[in-house]
């Protein structure tokens, strides 16, 4: 709960935001995204200090939500933070990983954090992987603010997105074929033939 109190206490106050909780079934904060003031913060952080844990966990649910809630260009980030493996509705990884690309019509990042040891890593990975996002993990107990933290202040300072490489030659065998966006005090590593 601290984590997302900082993430949301961080936004510019042009920047817009919504939390959604998911355990059997999905809560949003508001139906829409919410203009980052700091009355909609600090109500958010109210609402947020209210919830627990309990029921299943809705990957699928969560994330097709939160995909489907982009409304105009600007650069869409998804944080997905998740203590558990998909429990409720869609579980088979693959299944999961071609919904998210069919959902991701407007070309989100999801930042993937998993939190505990009862985690689906290869998916979180994948998730991460095919929407040009990050993933990151904290064990238990580690200290999540750190974690979240960090990354709460890199990607308020996004440098470069859509980034692309021309080697002006014949190169093969490059990974990663797709490039993540570039935050200030971040390095892209580029490996190839």
């Amino acid at each position: 709960k601290g984590a997302l109190k900082y993430g949301i206490n961080v936004l510019h106050p042009e920047d817009r935001f919504n939390v959604i909780t998911f355990a059997t079934g999905l809560h949003p904060y508001k139906e829409g995204f919410v203009a980052a003031s700091p009355e909609a913060k600090a109500e958010a952080g109210a609402w947020i200090s209210t919830f627990g844990g309990q029921g299943g966990t809705n990957i699928e649910g969560a994330l097709a939500k939160a995909l489907s809630m982009r409304s105009d260009d600007r650069l869409f980030l998804v944080v997905f933070l998740t203590d558990g493996r998909p429990t409720v509705g869609q579980r088979d990884i693959n299944v999961l990983l071609d919904q998210v690309e069919a959902n991701n019509v407007s070309k989100a990042r999801v930042f993937t954090f998993g939190v505990g040891h009862d985690l689906d890593v290869k998916l979180l990975d994948r998730i991460a992987e095919k929407t040009r996002g990050t993933r990151d993990y904290v064990a238990p107990g580690e200290d999540i603010e750190v974690t979240t933290s960090r990354f709460f202040r890199k990607v308020n300072q996004p440098v470069m997105s859509d980034v692309a490489v021309d080697f002006g030659g014949k190169v093969h065998d490059v990974y990663p074929q797709e490039l993540s966006d570039l935050f200030a005090g971040d390095q892209i590593a580029i490996f190839g033939r």
